[in-house]
Formats: structure tokens, sequence, C-alpha cells
């Protein structure tokens, strides 16, 4: 699991690739090693506190579970746009735009987040980061 995160997430120097995080989540499957909830629950603790990362965090795991969690995926993606998230916003645009997580095409919903994210990346380009 921790070589899907790091491939996921971008960890221990790696850089960030799906693909391989992909693959790597296949072979866990394939050989009976689930990720179970308890090891979300400190991503979750600190998505619950109000860490947008962390919600970032979160909604991906969600979403790379498959469908039965996409929902969770959706409401957390939701949640870390809402906390100032252009990523999470730019989620959201491409799934309403394209039905995807299981959400119904959309394209006033997709405008809406498109909005969203023009605001979060003036707010993040005008940050003193």
């Amino acid at each position: 699991m921790a070589l899907e995160n790091a491939h996921r997430f971008g960890r221990i120097g790696l850089a960030v690739d799906e693909a391989k995080a992909d693959y790597w989540h296949r072979r866990f499957e394939e050989q009976g090693i689930k990720e179970e909830d308890e090891h979300l629950a400190p991503l979750r603790r600190r998505a619950e506190q109000g860490e947008v990362k962390a919600m970032e965090g979160l909604a991906l795991a969600y979403e790379s579970r498959g469908e039965s969690y996409w929902g969770a995926a959706v409401s957390w993606y939701g949640r870390a746009a809402e906390g100032g998230s252009p990523e999470a916003c730019m989620r959201l645009v491409h799934a309403h735009k394209e039905g995807q997580l299981g959400l119904p095409r959309d394209e006033g919903k997709a405008d809406q987040w498109f909005r969203r994210w023009q605001l979060a990346m003036s707010a993040k380009s005008s940050s003193p980061d």
C-alpha cells in the first residue's frame, strides 16, 4: 500500500504517477491485500479538522477504491473545493462535464465549479506562499 500511495501522492521522493499507483493497487488486490478504513483514519482525522490537502487526499483515496466509494469521493472533493482547493474544483468540473464519479453530465454544475476554480486560483496566486 505504501508504494501505491507514494506514487499516487508523490511521496518518498517519487513523482505523482497515477498509472504506477493503479498498477500497485491492482497488484495488492490480486494478492488479497485490501486497504481498510483504519488505514485512512489519520487522513480522515486531518480532513475532518479542516486540512484541505487531507480532504483532497481522502477524496482521491475514495475515488481510487471504485464505484461504491464515489459518493464519498464527491463529498470530500466538494469539501476541499469549498476550502479553496483549485485541484478539487477542477476534479468536480471534469466529473460534471464528463459524467464521472457517478454524477450525471451537467454543464451548468461544471461551469459553477469552473468559476470556483478561477476564484481558488486567483486566491492561490495572491497568497504569499
